[in-house]
């Protein structure tokens, strides 16, 4: 797929194809994943809430309905020693995006952590690299894995 992407992974990941990925800091906020997609491309996000979180995807803060070209899953893990379960892992996907799946999306209302999905018509960029940090031996450790860096000012 041309260059690699370099993605900043917290507890909110993207599996895409064809789209790009673009990792925004929100100054002291954790940062934004945004991900470009076609239209009529492929997207999904998944994430871990805690078992006290009600398991629950949020689109520009309305809930997301299983209609409108979602398909929304869960899986709750085998329970630890003790016998309780700790987090759900949720995924959110959808086959054939439309410019209306464009939007801020959380999977809990309680969780600092976004993905920004945008839709566009026609092709999409291959592949888009931001460095979030300017940690020497982060950026070195980059490199060495092949992945192309671009420091935006």
């Amino acid at each position: 797929m041309g260059p690699h992407t370099l993605a900043v992974a917290l507890l909110l990941f993207v599996t895409r194809t064809g789209a790009s990925e673009v990792p925004q800091s929100n100054g002291g906020e954790p940062p934004m994943a945004t991900t470009v997609v076609r239209e009529r491309g492929k997207f999904a996000i998944t994430c871990k809430v805690p078992m006290t979180h009600v398991p629950l995807w949020l689109k520009d803060g309305v809930p997301v309905a299983q209609s409108q070209g979602y398909h929304l899953e869960q899986e709750y893990p085998f329970p630890v020693s003790n016998g309780s379960v700790s987090h759900i892992f949720m995924r959110l996907s959808v086959e054939r995006a439309h410019l209306s799946h464009a939007g801020h999306y959380k999977c809990s209302s309680f969780s600092p952590h976004a993905h920004r999905i945008v839709v566009v018509a026609g092709k999409a960029p291959q592949a888009v690299t931001v460095a979030v940090t300017r940690d020497r031996e982060e950026v070195f450790d980059t490199l060495r894995r092949g992945v192309s860096l671009f420091f935006l000012e």
